[in-house]
């Protein structure tokens, strides 16, 4: 009986699914406008203020003072 059901439960998945679907609205959204911009200006605060803390804090940084 587990084949049934598991089948069962896939359909009904699909169905799901193809219902999402066709709600989902064609034209672009915020993340489709602004996603890249928003990840590109993330990564380069991230590596900018990993920079800074790497050379200015001697204890954690690449750059010996004596």
């Amino acid at each position: 009986s587990f084949p049934i059901v598991s089948s069962c439960v896939l359909a009904r998945g699909v169905q799901r699914t193809a219902a999402r679907q066709v709600h989902h609205k064609h034209g672009p959204d915020f993340h489709d406008k602004y996603g890249n911009l928003i990840l590109l200006g993330g990564a380069l605060f991230c590596v900018s203020i990993w920079s800074y803390s790497r050379i200015d804090n001697p204890l954690f940084g690449l750059i010996k003072t004596r």
